[in-house]
C-alpha cells in the first residue's frame, strides 16, 4: 500500500463520513524422417528460423514442411466478429491439456475441443478495452472511507434496502452489436462507481442509471481482467456512497442481501436475502476451450445471483458492501460467488490513480501462464521425425507461437526443452507440473537442446517473462 504522500487518498477502512502459431504441418503425416534427411532438415530449419524472425513481425505466412523444405503459405486475413455475449466459464478443477494421437501438447494455445456444460460466468460480454489518458487520474478527488465495524443492524429488510439502494444502480453498457447490462454501486460523493471489468468490457457507450430514473453517462477510469473490476466515473452532485465494511470478518452464517439488476431493466432495483455459504474458496475460472485462466479467493453466497447482477454490492446486515458479486455456477442453484471487498480495495484505488493495476495479492488472484507451445516426448519424436538417438530426452517444440515471449527469447522449433525453471523436464508431465508450480508475470529460465546439421547439438538457456493465459 502506498502512502497517502506517495498519491492521493485512498478507499480504506475507518470512520464513516464520506496467435498464430508457425507449426510443422508434417504432424499430420504418417511418414517419419530417417536420421540421414533429419540432418538436412536441421539445416533448413537453422535457415528458415531466420527467416522467420525477419518475418514475424507480420506474421503473415505459416510455414509446413514439405519433403525435406519450408513452405510459406500466405495467410488470409479472416474477420474477427465480436459478439457481446461471450460466455465465460467457471470450474473448480485443474488446469489440464488434451493428449493428440502422437501425444502432442498445447502449452497456452487454444485447445481445439473446448468443453461442455461447464458453469458459467454471470456477465456475458464483449471484450475489448478503455482507454484512459492521463489527465483523467490528475485529478482525483478524496475517496469515500467507511465504518468496517458491523454494528447497528437493521430491524428490517426494508429499511436496509431504503439506505443502500440509493447507492446501487444498473450500468447499461452499448456496443458495436448489441447492449448488456450490469449492476454497480457508488463509492464516493464524487461520482466513482464500482462494476466488474466484464460488465463494461468492449462497450461504445456506458450509462449509469439509478433506481428513481436518473441517468448519466459514464466514463471507464480504469479496468482490469484479472481481478474482473472496473471503476466509472459520472459528473453528478449529492451522489450517496456505499459505506464499506471489512470483508476479512466474514463467518459462514452471517447474512447478507444483494441488489442488482438481473436479467433486464425491468427488474432493476432487486434485492435477494441469503447467507455466506463459504468464505476464502480458491475458483479456477477457465475460457471457453477449457484452460485455466486465474485462480481467484472469493465470498460463496447463496443469495441468488444471476446475469445482470455481476458489479452490484452483497450487503451486511449493517448496511455495508461486503463483496462484488461477479459470478455462478450455472445450472446450480444458490452458489454465487462474489470478489471480497478488502481484497478489491487496493485494485479500485490503483485504478483510479493510474487507470491500471500494478501490485496484485497474490493470494486474492493469480494469473495462469502459458508459454503458447506444443510439444511432444522426445522418444515419439524419434519415431515421427526421425530424431537421432543422440536426441536427449524432453520436450519436443512441434509447434510455437511467433508472438509469445518464449519464442521471442529465442525458442525455436525442434528445440528440445530438458530444463524448465530449474527442474529437469524428460517428458511432457513434468513440463505441465514445472509450469504449473509459476505464476504469470514471473521470470523464468529455461535450457533447450538445438540439434545442428551433422547430428551435434548444443544447450542455449533462455530467460522470459511468463505471459498470462486468456
Amino acid at each position: 500500500m502506498r502512502s497517502k504522500d506517495e498519491g492521493r487518498p485512498r478507499i480504506q477502512h475507518g470512520n464513516s463520513g464520506k496467435g498464430t502459431f508457425f507449426m510443422n504441418e508434417n504432424e499430420k503425416n504418417t511418414n517419419g524422417m530417417n536420421e540421414e534427411n533429419f540432418a538436412d532438415a536441421a539445416q533448413n530449419i537453422a535457415n528458415q528460423n531466420t527467416q522467420n524472425r525477419q518475418d514475424a513481425a507480420s506474421d503473415n505466412y505459416n510455414y509446413s514442411w514439405n519433403g525435406g523444405n519450408f513452405v510459406a503459405k500466405k495467410r488470409r486475413n479472416g474477420k474477427r466478429v465480436a459478439a457481446l455475449m461471450v460466455a465465460c466459464t467457471l470450474v473448480i478443477a485443474a488446469l489440464a491439456f488434451c493428449a493428440g494421437a502422437i501425444a502432442s501438447r498445447t502449452f497456452g494455445g487454444k485447445d481445439p475441443t473446448p468443453e461442455v456444460s461447464t458453469p458459467a460466468l454471470i456477465g456475458d460480454n464483449s471484450t475489448g478495452d478503455e482507454e484512459q489518458s492521463e489527465t483523467e487520474h490528475s485529478k482525483a478527488p478524496q475517496v469515500i472511507t467507511s465504518s468496517a465495524t458491523a454494528k447497528d443492524d437493521y430491524d428490517s429488510l426494508s429499511k436496509l434496502y431504503e439506505k443502500c439502494s440509493a447507492s446501487c444502480a444498473t450500468i447499461y453498457v452499448k456496443a458495436s452489436n448489441g447492449y448488456a447490462i450490469g449492476s454497480g454501486f457508488v463509492v464516493s460523493k464524487e461520482g466513482y462507481i464500482i462494476t466488474n471489468c466484464h460488465v463494461v468490457s468492449g462497450g461504445t457507450e456506458i450509462t449509469v442509471i439509478f433506481y428513481n430514473g436518473d441517468k448519466y453517462t459514464a466514463k471507464v477510469i480504469g479496468a482490469d481482467s484479472l481481478s474482473d473490476i472496473a471503476v466509472l466515473k459520472i459528473e453528478a452532485d449529492d451522489l450517496t456512497p456505499i459505506e464499506i465494511g471489512d470483508s476479512s470478518t466474514l463467518k459462514i452464517g452471517d447474512a447478507v442481501v444483494a441488489i442488482g439488476t438481473p436479467y433486464s431493466m425491468s427488474l432493476a432495483g432487486t434485492m435477494t436475502t441469503g447467507v455466506i455459504s463459504g468464505v476464502n474458496r480458491k475458483v479456477d475460472l477457465t475460457n471457453s476451450y477449457g484452460t485455466k485462466t486465474k485462480t481467484m479467493t472469493l465470498i460463496q453466497t447463496d443469495s441468488s445471483i444471476n446475469p445482470g447482477n455481476s458489479g452490484g454490492p452483497l450487503i451486511n446486515m449493517a448496511g455495508q458492501v461486503i463483496g462484488i458479486n461477479s459470478l455462478k455456477l450455472s445450472n446450480y442453484e444458490g452458489i454465487g460467488f462474489a470478489i471480497p471487498i478488502s481484497s478489491a480495495l487496493n485494485i479500485i484505488n490503483e485504478l483510479i490513480e493510474y487507470g491500471e493495476v500494478r501490485d496484485y495479492d497474490s493470494e486474492f488472484v493469480t494469473a495462469t501462464p502459458k508459454l503458447n507451445i506444443t510439444v511432444q516426448s522426445v522418444s515419439n519424436a524419434r519415431t515421427q521425425y526421425g530424431l537421432p538417438e543422440s536426441a536427449p530426452e524432453g520436450c519436443f517444440v512441434v509447434a510455437v507461437s511467433r508472438s509469445s515471449a518464449i519464442y521471442k527469447a529465442g525458442l525455436d522449433l525442434y528445440d528440445i526443452i530438458t530444463e524448465f525453471n530449474g527442474t529437469t523436464i524428460e517428458n511432457n508431465d513434468q513440463l505441465t507440473e514445472a509450469l504449473a508450480k509459476c505464476s504469470a508475470g514471473q521470470k523464468v529460465t529455461c535450457k533447450v537442446y538445438r540439434m545442428n546439421r551433422d547430428g551435434s547439438g548444443k544447450t542455449v538457456e533462455i530467460t522470459f517473462v511468463l505471459e498470462a493465459a486468456s
